[in-house]
């Protein structure tokens, strides 16, 4: 993936917007040179209130990652591995407390050391009573493993 930020400083009643320091645009280009999908080009637009002596382009570009991460951390999983795009909860205050259930399991497996979640959610799905187990709950002999 190649990023390419273009940044522009904003001049008084440039724009409708008070506060304007900075804009620009990012551009991401993604190839996949071992696999038949096409190429992809992305713009994204942006606006600061960041003066170019506070952000530098480096600056915004590191922010750039930053939201990356908790894209890929975060988002990722919930849309892959729990399929949160696909759910058929939408009224009320159910999709709330589905995001944060789905939150919450995704914490405790990152709390408990797993790096892969969709392997976790495999192995809880099966063994629900070592997710309890691991996060120090003593289980009754009945249900122990």
């Amino acid at each position: 993936m190649t990023r390419t930020l273009q940044l522009a400083t904003a001049y008084d009643n440039e724009f409708a917007f008070p506060h304007i320091q900075q804009y620009g645009i990012l551009t991401q280009n993604t190839e996949y040179p071992s696999s038949s999908k096409k190429p992809t080009s992305e713009k994204i637009g942006l606006v600061t209130s960041l003066s170019s002596t506070v952000a530098s382009p480096q600056d915004i570009m590191q922010f750039f990652r930053d939201e990356w991460t908790i894209e890929d951390k975060l988002h990722y999983v919930r849309d892959e591995t729990f399929r949160e795009d696909r759910s058929r909860i939408r009224t009320g205050n159910a999709p709330y407390a589905m995001v944060a259930l789905r939150d919450l399991a995704i914490g405790i497996m990152r709390l408990g050391g797993l790096k892969n979640i969709a392997q976790g959610q495999r192995m809880f799905n099966a063994r629900p009573q070592l997710l309890l187990k691991a996060h120090g709950y003593k289980m009754p002999h009945a249900l122990a493993a």
